[in-house]
């Protein structure tokens, strides 16, 4: 139930947010004005010596006051005409957030030229002259905006002032005293449709004016309404990346929890339309020969894919928005940068947008999917004092999440937490862990500034990622000396992780006294709900499972019958999200042994693993398939890739 208090908090948010308080605040400039120049009348009145009327003769009510200059009438006037002021200016205030238009050049204009004209109104001699005057300075500025700027760049379904718009206005409001008009909301239509896109241009090496430019000329191409949907669709199947392929056809793609599946071909004009679009968002120009045959932009240039999801504000975030999160005149919106990269070919261009979409807060490892006992061993292992403990797993494979987990769970207050990163790749901040940059592009490594790092009395050093020699083996030395050191490397699995730290030539007695603890994470599709199908298995399979006969009776898979109608909830893949699967390595002394002899081999260092009693990630997997999380087939494939 949605509590008071999270009214308040709405209520306070936004009608008393910063940018609000200055028109607020010229109604109290406003009555002090009138006192003030009142007060001037009257002492200008007696230094004349003027005589003030006796009251008797004054018609009681007609009285205003001594000297004739307060008039009731007129002073409401004024504060009406000033309140709608403050409602109209909030209202563009919003507008201009919510369309990304110049906020810095609109608000100056629409607030200075009616405070402007309110100051001259208390020196013109015609009260109607400056009422007129001050009543110019209030709707000018406003249609202005409205026709020669605002409506001419945004979507049909919410240009404002219009006759549909006009008419659904009046009739809203005759309908409070019983008057019916029938009359269509125009943003019905965009209503129906559930969702509207915009795609903006932001990022590159673009000014804001061009970005502007760009975002208007992409809208002129006869590729955007395409592009548009073709963006939309991917957003509503939950797809992370989109693939274009422009060669004797268009070839579309989405990468939907890891996996790439196929659309329908399309014509090699329209694929080239979208791709047009796609280049006068990220390069500025359409102009789709402007790069040379080969050529990738590794840099992978931004631009802004804005979803604006038309939900009512009701007090409370719905639990299923995800994304930036602005509320604006009782509508959400939600927006979501996306990275473009392109690739010429002989024959081919291959275009890449990945969606960096948001997804719900996780706040503990279980949440992940790690099991109670695997969370335990990592907590022991991030309390300790000293020691390297490694997160671990393929690209992909959610090893940022998990180590920002990991972090969250961890007492930062009675330790001092120090994160080493790259400037140029910006990881998720958290609470209580300072941040050291180093500047990768300018030739720096983590080695430039670990020394001061560890002068600065860190009791724990996090360092993303293990980039060179130099840099290991100092965090190796510093493990040693009463720090701790929580660091990632790419890898198949725990045991794995080991031996790349020494393909980075760190001296093996070094790591092998250093390392602790290895954390190796994959991610594994779950089963639809909605659609999976139960299966008996067979014995053999029960068997290859570890599980004991008559243990369970049924195991799920996704759906193998095409005469059932399409899954509207997983729209028919079988699989809906992933989930994480875990093992935690522990290093013995068995395995500092091994790993300090001059060629470790991988396979001896499995079996002292086992050795001691060692859950690995399949265990885990196997551990799923039975609980009829995911399917055995799932499981087969994520250990073979």
């Amino acid at each position: 139930m949605y509590r008071k208090v999270d009214y308040f908090k709405h209520f306070f948010g936004n009608y008393l947010m910063p940018n609000r308080l200055p028109w607020l605040l010229l109604l109290p400039i406003f009555l002090f004005l009138i006192d003030n120049i009142a007060c001037a009348q009257e002492a200008i009145a007696q230094s004349a010596g003027a005589v003030w009327p006796s009251n008797t003769w004054i018609d009681p009510d007609h009285f205003r006051g001594h000297g004739y200059y307060f008039s009731l009438y007129k002073l409401l006037t004024c504060l009406v005409l000033f309140f709608c002021w403050v409602k109209t200016a909030d209202w563009v205030n919003q507008d201009l957030q919510f369309h990304r238009l110049p906020i810095y050049v609109w608000n100056p204009i629409v607030v200075g030229s009616f405070s402007l004209a309110l100051l001259l109104m208390w020196f013109i001699p015609y009260f109607w002259l400056g009422l007129l005057l001050l009543f110019a300075a209030y709707l000018l500025p406003v249609l202005i905006y409205v026709f020669h700027y605002r409506n001419p760049v945004v979507d049909s379904h919410f240009r404002v002032l219009t006759p549909p718009h006009l008419l659904f206005w009046s009739a809203q409001k005759l309908a409070y005293i019983g008057i019916h008009i029938d009359a269509k909301d125009p943003s019905s239509e965009l209503e129906q449709e559930e969702h509207s896109v915009a795609l903006l241009a932001v990022g590159g090496e673009m000014a804001t004016q061009d970005n502007q430019v760009a975002t208007l000329t992409a809208r002129q191409l006869p590729g955007y309404t395409v592009t548009v949907k073709l963006l939309t669709d991917a957003f509503e199947r939950r797809a992370s990346a989109v693939r274009l392929n422009c060669g004797e056809e268009a070839n579309l793609g989405y990468q939907i929890d890891d996996i790439w599946h196929r659309l329908p071909s399309q014509s090699l004009e329209t694929g080239q339309q979208i791709a047009e679009v796609l280049a006068c968002l990220t390069f500025g120009s359409s102009d789709l020969s402007s790069q040379k045959q080969g050529e990738r932009t590794d840099q992978e240039a931004e631009f802004t894919f804005r979803l604006r999801s038309f939900r009512e504000f009701l007090g409370t975030i719905p639990l299923n928005v995800t994304g930036q999160r602005d509320k604006f005149d009782g509508y959400w919106e939600e927006v979501f940068p996306c990275k473009v990269s392109r690739q010429l070919e002989e024959h081919a261009d291959r275009w890449l947008v990945k969606l960096n979409r948001e997804v719900a807060p996780f706040h503990t490892l279980p949440e992940l999917g790690m099991r109670e006992k695997t969370a335990a061993l990592v907590t022991t292992a991030l309390e300790n004092a000293d020691g390297m403990l490694l997160f671990s797993s393929l690209p992909g494979g959610g090893l940022t999440t998990t180590l920002n987990v990991a972090l969250e769970g961890v007492d930062r207050y009675m330790r001092d937490f120090v994160s080493i990163e790259d400037k140029s790749k910006r990881e998720p901040e958290i609470v209580n862990v300072d941040l050291r940059n180093y500047d990768s592009k300018a030739g720096q490594s983590p080695a430039d500034i670990i020394p001061s790092v560890s002068r600065s009395g860190a009791d724990v050093i996090v360092c993303r990622n293990l980039v060179n020699t130099p840099s290991t083996k100092m965090l190796c030395e510093l493990a040693d000396r009463q720090h701790l050191i929580i660091t990632t490397i790419p890898a198949r699995d725990s045991v794995e992780a080991l031996l790349r730290v020494l393909v980075l030539k760190v001296p093996a007695a070094v790591f092998a006294a250093a390392v602790s603890t290895v954390v190796h994470s994959r991610l594994i599709r779950v089963l639809c709900e909605e659609c999976r199908e139960s299966y008996t298995p067979s014995a053999d399979l029960l068997k290859k499972l570890g599980i004991p006969p008559g243990r369970i009776e049924h195991l799920f898979r996704p759906p193998t019958s095409s005469d059932k109608a399409t899954c509207n909830y997983c729209d028919g893949i079988g699989y809906r999200g992933r989930v994480g699967i875990y093992e935690v390595l522990t290093v013995t002394d068995k395995m500092r042994s091994i790993l300090s002899n001059p060629k470790p081999e991988i396979e001896d260092l499995r079996k002292a693993a086992r050795e001691s009693d060692f859950q690995t990630e399949l265990d885990h997997g196997k551990l799923l398939v039975a609980r009829g999380v995911t399917s055995v087939e799932e499981l087969q494939r994520i250990f073979k890739s």
